[in-house]
């Protein structure tokens, strides 16, 4: 039983509390505000990722909500892709074009003899010219059959056996294949992503019985038998000084070790001289250190490359400098920006990181044509003053705001990856991202899509064989059906290094 003074004394407790609980409750609704916030950009974000358009780009009616403030982005086109140089874009016309080097049939029509009598005075009409118009015809694909007739010969005297012309040396000996059909078989599949069972198809309706299982035990023999060259391409690369290097996942169904569902990876190089671009691929199951390490303990020089931490271990390695890329860096604050014109919550700091980021790309699209040494200065005198400003701001800014933000986020991203992003300041012959490199896993993204999967690590080893050299031979202006074809002709003579190394893209002469 209490008394009344004990009631007293009570109610005297619980009011002088009431300050401290309600200093409690503000602090947690402040979090509760924080934290709504955060998940409502989170979500905005996944649903931007998921349903969204993927180019990065901000119009003039989404910027406007930003004019408000000093530091606001006026005009600012943020995209995936390395910047467009300025240009006067040229409006395409509905009509198709075609190669001038194409065959061109002239026909040409004439009035009647009739007609060339003038109905006024019986004259002769001259010609004073003509007019021409182009139209293209198309010519389905022919297929013939090559028999070859080998004459035997025999002594009718004696029996000393027959003697028989012997045939030319052949890539798949037993085989129906020629290089133009093995050709046609890797450009339809690596090239234009058409799966085998669609070839197969194909091949049906103009009368072949080719059935995808033989199609695909010769990609295998042939990729097998292009990997000298492929070697030769990823030496040549890792003897080059400065590298970027990305990876993308890829489905195997059967490998020993793993089940069907597990990721495997193809991981891309890319790299050499401006008259010698090479592109590697290679298949690893693995995503970790491992692979780079393989793949890179020859090289020397600059690694270009995401945040992924299987390439930070290497910037342990003396001779090996990690550079991160701008473009992962603004992809941060573009998603930021973005959640803020869903939510109406202005991210300035996100704003003028990307002015900042903006006027780092236009440098870099004025000295583009310099050599690396210009380059190198020109960075020195005016990128890295603003990388300096960047900095700056955005370690003012990064104890103000919440973390977990996107712009937190962003930020802390930037500073962990601040000393990499530095060193493209310091060679005239890195690039400020890696966009080329994930232009590079493009097409074999896109193939991915329609043949899925490989059945076997052999099939997924021999893709990487085709990527490679077809994506190499494109970096180096050549028609990679054209190329691979001359390449199936002469492999079969290739016996020495020098032989292989003939057949190199930047090497070979096409016939």
């Amino acid at each position: 039983m209490l008394f009344s003074g004990d009631v007293v004394i009570k109610s005297m407790i619980n009011t002088a509390s009431i300050p401290n609980e309600i200093n409690a409750l503000k602090d947690f609704t402040h979090n509760l505000i924080l934290r709504n916030q955060q998940l409502e950009e989170m979500l905005l974000y996944f649903k931007g990722q998921r349903f969204g358009a993927s180019s990065e780009s901000l119009n003039s009616d989404q910027l406007g909500l930003f004019d408000s403030e000093k530091d606001s982005i006026e005009e600012t086109e943020i995209i995936k892709e390395t910047p467009v140089s300025s240009h006067i874009r040229k409006k395409k016309s509905g009509r198709c074009s075609f190669s001038e080097d194409l065959k061109i049939i002239e026909i040409k029509h004439d009035i009647s003899e009739e007609e060339k009598i003038c109905s006024c005075n019986g004259q002769q009409k001259k010609c004073i010219g003509e007019e021409r118009s182009r139209e293209i015809k198309y010519i389905p694909a022919t297929v013939e059959v090559i028999e070859h007739v080998r004459l035997k010969y025999a002594c009718p005297a004696c029996e000393n056996g027959v003697s028989i012309a012997e045939l030319p040396p052949k890539l798949l000996p037993k085989t129906m294949s020629t290089p133009s059909l093995l050709t046609h078989l890797i450009i339809s599949k690596y090239f234009d992503a058409l799966p085998l069972y669609r070839q197969e198809r194909i091949f049906q309706r103009i009368g072949i019985d080719l059935n995808r299982a033989t199609m695909s035990n010769w990609l295998l023999a042939v990729g097998e038998k292009l990997q000298p060259i492929v070697n030769l391409i990823l030496e040549r690369l890792t003897s080059y000084s400065y590298l970027q290097m990305d990876e993308t996942p890829f489905q195997v169904l059967k490998e020993e070790g793993r089940t069907a569902w597990q990721k495997s990876y193809i991981w891309v190089i890319r790299g050499g001289p401006p008259n010698k671009r090479m592109v590697f691929y290679y298949y690893d199951p693995r995503r970790s250190s491992v692979t780079p390490k393989l793949l890179l303990s020859d090289f020397k020089g600059y690694l270009q490359c995401d945040g992924h931490s299987a390439y930070k271990v290497l910037d342990a390695d003396p001779n090996i400098s990690i550079v991160a890329c701008m473009a992962h860096i603004r992809r941060k604050f573009y998603d930021a920006i973005q959640a803020g014109l869903k939510t109406k919550r202005k991210s300035k700091v996100a704003c003028q990181m990307l002015e900042y980021i903006k006027e780092l790309y236009q440098i870099e699209k004025n000295i583009k044509e310099l050599s690396a040494d210009e380059i190198h200065q020109i960075r020195q005198s005016k990128s890295k003053s603003i990388m300096e400003l960047m900095k700056n701001k955005a370690d003012e800014e990064i104890v103000k705001i919440a973390p977990g933000s996107l712009t937190s986020k962003a930020l802390r991203y930037m500073a962990n990856h601040w000393k990499f992003m530095l060193r493209y300041l310091d060679d005239g012959q890195i690039a400020i991202d890696n966009n080329q490199i994930e232009n590079a896993i493009r097409p074999f993204v896109i193939g991915r899509k329609n043949w899925l999967f490989s059945n076997t690590a052999k099939g997924a080893i021999t893709t990487g064989n085709f990527y490679t050299l077809i994506e190499t031979a494109k970096a180096n202006n050549l028609e990679p059906s054209r190329y691979l074809e001359t390449v199936l002709e002469k492999l079969p003579h290739a016996k020495t290094v020098s032989d292989f190394e003939n057949l190199l893209p930047f090497n070979i002469t096409l016939e």
